[in-house]
């Protein structure tokens, strides 16, 4: 008797009739359930008659729905053609190549199978043997989910470094980055040039901070680095640099980035050079770039009123000149009234800068887009300005669940896979449960766990927001009184 085998298999056995001649049926059925997740026996006209499966698999309880259906009527559309083409080499006495199905069991749940299907008897029967593709279609799924991740936040990064070194480039302020162990100059902004001239050595290699200053301050500048280093605050001292007659008052403030610290020198209004007519093309072709990014940008005094915007912001705020702007509290269009744009602010009095902020903006028509914001806070002379860039919040596609059940509830998504399996009462209570739930510490976290300010975000009372607290388990229970 020939037995047709898939020709996917690297090598055959060379005496098949002597190694299984003395295997029984049972013995034989046994090795084909133990080979396989999935076994079915199709007769000649590719109807199933009888199968095999694994106990702890997805294919429990299909027996009942699957005998006496023909095989194609239980596999994927997408499958279909698959399935008739192995059939179809099968009854041309050929030996099909294992093919990927997609098998779907009763409840509607899709289940990736690589199959082989082999001719078993004179009367055309045959056996198509399943490998369950479940976990590693799960683990594919997971790697591109994370490649793709990884992909956004690489081009969120790349666009933040734009921002801020356009920020870096256009301040008035002159600023420079020195590195703390070698004491190079390794960035300067326009402005600083324009007051201690050239940092690049003769070789290209970047200068020593000390080969900038006159010899006769060299002194004071290592005791100023050094008590900046100790202390971690930024000081200020008046110092003489080669470029420049007069000396100069600098600001010194120390950070770290990447496990290294950094100086951040910068220059107060009162030695600034006037710029020449090449610096002012420059700066005007610095501030008609700002003008045209497509992200919105806006400049607010002190106060947090708006003194300068750029046509994207004018646009996001369904507004038609900067007149209908300019003066108006930040507010007025940005994020909930009262709560956001004062958390924004006291985040850039204690770092310098935030980004990637999620809030809202209200557009004068009123209309509100999900946003991102990134700010910085830029001090020139005795002022401080802020600048913000506030961008479209992207909708990052979820990774999706391939076992949904309990835990899928747990975690917010892939809700309609659930239809059918739970109830719709339970199903809408456990994510109206959820959804509250992250709305509250998402509100906590925007205000940095104030509670009072929380409440108001959402809406609530405090007594409200307290007992939805401890429904849910969120914090620790405190007295309703200090909060402030």
């Amino acid at each position: 008797m020939t037995h047709a085998a898939s020709s996917d298999t690297g090598h055959s056995f060379t005496a098949p009739e002597k190694i299984f001649s003395a295997i029984g049926a049972s013995d034989a059925a046994r090795i084909v359930a133990s080979a396989s997740d999935l076994a079915l026996v199709i007769d000649a006209n590719g109807v199933v008659i009888d199968m095999s499966a694994r106990p702890d698999g997805h294919f429990t309880g299909v027996q009942q729905d699957w005998t006496g259906k023909p095989w194609i009527e239980t596999v994927a559309v997408d499958s279909k053609p698959k399935v008739e083409a192995m059939l179809a080499a099968i009854a041309q006495g050929e030996s099909p190549n294992r093919r990927e199905i997609n098998q779907i069991v009763p409840d509607g749940t899709v289940i990736p199978l690589s199959v082989s299907l082999i001719s078993c008897g004179p009367d055309g029967s045959m056996i198509a043997l399943g490998r369950d593709l479940h976990h590693i279609a799960s683990l594919q799924q997971s790697l591109v989910n994370a490649q793709l991740d990884i992909e956004r936040e690489y081009s969120h990064l790349r666009q933040a470094e734009m921002r801020y070194r356009l920020l870096f480039q256009v301040a008035s302020e002159g600023m420079l980055v020195v590195d703390a162990e070698t004491e190079r100059v390794i960035e300067v902004n326009p402005a600083a040039e324009r007051i201690i001239g050239d940092t690049t050595g003769r070789r290209g290699a970047a200068q020593l901070l000390f080969s900038l200053v006159d010899p006769e301050d060299a002194v004071a500048l290592r005791a100023f680095l050094a008590k900046t280093s100790a202390s971690g605050q930024a000081g200020q001292q008046r110092l003489r640099f080669l470029a420049t007659p007069e000396s100069m008052l600098i600001s010194l403030s120390i950070f770290r980035e990447n496990n290294k610290l950094y100086y951040l020198i910068r220059f107060s209004g009162e030695g600034d050079i006037t710029p020449g007519p090449s610096d002012i093309t420059a700066r005007g072709a610095m501030l008609s770039v700002v003008a045209k990014i497509p992200d919105a940008f806006v400049v607010v005094d002190a106060a947090c009123s708006i003194v300068s915007v750029n046509p994207a912001f004018l646009n996001i705020c369904e507004i038609a000149t900067d007149a209908q702007a300019l003066g108006k509290p930040l507010d007025t269009f940005l994020g909930r009234p009262g709560v956001d744009v004062s958390v924004l602010l006291k985040n850039l009095k204690e770092h310098g800068s935030v980004r990637r902020f999620a809030t809202i903006c209200r557009g004068g028509l009123g209309g509100t887009v999900e946003v991102e914001v990134a700010a910085v806070s830029a001090p020139v002379g005795d002022q401080i300005w802020y600048g913000f860039t506030i961008r479209e919040a992207s909708r990052h596609p979820r990774a999706g669940n391939d076992n949904p059940g309990p835990a899928t509830v747990e975690a917010g998504d892939n809700f309609a896979a659930l239809v059918g399996r739970v109830s719709l009462k339970e199903l809408v209570r456990e994510s109206t449960d959820l959804i509250e739930k992250r709305c509250i510490e998402a509100a906590l976290n925007i205000t940095g766990g104030n509670r009072a300010s929380a409440a108001e975000m959402l809406g609530l009372s405090r007594q409200s927001l307290y007992v939805k607290l401890r429904r849910h388990g969120i914090g620790d229970d405190v007295d309703t009184d200090t909060d402030i």
